[in-house]
């Protein structure tokens, strides 16, 4: 990664702010052959390395519809306890999740449930989110993400994107209300990404 240095200590910063007590959200932005894939794993690598506790996840054009579906990947490893996973496998529940589709009030069980069981991962470490191709968000995640950046205050969180601006199959509608949200907060770093030497990008 010698090509990116610059943008992991760019990265490293953002790490270091969220660890000190509050968010921060770096997006990696470029077309295809920018190494943005494999400059996410070398970040996440260092940041698990750090302590930091590391959810992942990526977005897929086949997936841009899945209720919820970038949220289940983050939510997946074992990073909770017991109880944790078991009210967030409660909250995942295909049933709960249709009634989510109609229902205000159970969609805002889930919502403040999923982010009330990551700010509390962040108060025991860095919470370290990365989700890759988030060009392919879908819609009740846009939410969730913007609910769950609105109530994290002082957390120890760092949320890094990875998207792709070349993609004519992207959501846009999936992600519009989450990049309206995210570019007039102070604590967003844009970081756009030049293609890299073919020796130097294994993966875009």
């Amino acid at each position: 990664m010698i090509e990116r240095e610059s943008e992991l200590a760019e990265l490293a910063a953002a790490f270091a702010e969220s660890a000190a007590g509050g968010v921060r959200v770096v997006v990696l932005q470029g077309v295809v052959g920018t190494g943005k894939t494999a400059l996410l794993e070398e970040f996440g690598g260092r940041a698990r390395e750090a302590g930091a506790l590391l959810l992942r996840a990526s977005g897929a054009p086949t997936e841009s519809s899945l209720s919820l579906g970038i949220v289940r990947q983050l939510l997946a490893g074992e990073v909770f306890d017991r109880e944790g996973a078991a009210t967030v496998r409660g909250l995942l529940d295909h049933r709960l999740l249709a009634d989510a589709a109609c229902d205000g009030v159970s969609r805002s069980r889930v919502l403040d449930g999923l982010a009330t069981a990551v700010l509390e991962l962040a108060g025991q470490s860095t919470v370290v989110i990365a989700i890759d191709d988030t060009q392919y968000l879908d819609a009740f995640s846009q939410d969730w993400l913007i609910y769950l950046l609105r109530r994290a205050g002082h957390a120890r969180l760092l949320i890094v994107f990875g998207w792709r601006d070349d993609d004519i199959e992207m959501s846009a509608d999936n992600s519009r209300l989450l990049c309206a949200e995210l570019y007039q907060q102070a604590y967003l770093r844009r970081l756009l990404l030049a293609p890299c030497r073919p020796a130097a990008s294994r993966s875009s």
